[in-house]
């Protein structure tokens, strides 16, 4: 064999290689996908989850399992064994460092979209502070190496306002919604989901104050967000209630290939130039 078609042997191997591991990986998600199509279904949602995560012999679905299961507990209140699912969580599966050190989580930004906001979220609406409490301590460590992801200082945010602190993250809230974010990393694909999330939370906070009627540019990314099945648990979380042609139930699941959709004006030049890089 010469060198030439060793070296057309090797990439057609790899090339296989790569195509089956993708395959495989294509296929957890999916499946992950389908479970939490089921979080109504409460029996056999904890069913589904705890065999994914006893047979997953791939850590970084493992973990993303572990996160939805989190996300399951704080949805169906079953908060005795929240502490341990926690513990047992490995964040470090979730993330990747290049060569420059820098991090990388785009391939599970949804998981950590969860961790800082979805299941937060719940919890802050059910007055679970003992399991915010949990999961902060056990995403604390990390904060410092994800200060530069939207994901984060989002989640930081809205606990801000939660707990009533600072400006109660308004700030961030504003600077989202005005596209000026270009010095943070981010998926393209939920930056539409982030800013429905941003404009949700203005909104409530301008109620609180009492001026939402001032605030008429929050109402259509407002109702948008109301008519997804994500948007109408969370504003239910946040006491926000908005009027919508009609109810949805649809399943709470992050696509990470399809962008929301959301109205022209809210589309900025930070959206077309900044992915999420290596």
């Amino acid at each position: 064999m010469n060198i030439l078609n060793f070296v057309l042997y090797i990439i057609m191997f790899y090339s296989i290689y790569r195509l089956f591991t993708a395959s495989r990986q294509n296929g957890k998600g999916r499946q992950l996908v389908n479970i939490v199509g089921n979080i109504n279904h409460r029996d056999e949602f904890f069913e589904q989850i705890n065999d994914m995560i006893s047979t997953c012999n791939d850590p970084v679905y493992e973990n993303k399992a572990r996160v939805i299961k989190l996300w399951g507990q704080s949805y169906h209140h079953e908060y005795e064994d929240f502490a341990r699912t926690a513990e047992e969580l490995n964040i470090d599966n979730l993330i990747r460092t290049n060569k420059n050190g820098a991090v990388n989580i785009s391939e599970n930004e949804d998981s950590f979209f969860y961790i800082y906001m979805g299941i937060p979220n719940l919890l802050y609406g059910n007055d679970a502070l003992d399991c915010v409490n949990v999961l902060k301590e056990k995403i604390t460590p990390y904060n410092d190496r994800l200060s530069d992801q939207i994901v984060c200082r989002l989640g930081q945010a809205c606990s801000d306002f939660c707990e009533k602190k600072n400006d109660r993250g308004t700030g961030f809230f504003r600077k989202l919604l005005d596209g000026d974010y270009g010095e943070f990393r981010y998926s393209k694909s939920l930056i539409g989901l982030y800013k429905m999330i941003s404009n949700a939370m203005l909104a409530k906070y301008y109620e609180e104050e009492g001026t939402l009627a001032e605030h008429e540019e929050l109402n259509d990314l407002l109702k948008q967000f109301a008519d997804t099945g994500l948007g109408k648990r969370w504003l239910k979380a946040i006491d926000l209630k908005v009027e919508t042609e009609e109810e949805s139930e649809d399943a709470e699941v992050i696509d990470m290939n399809e962008e929301p959709e959301k109205p022209e004006e809210t589309e900025t030049p930070a959206e077309e130039t900044k992915e999420e890089q290596e």
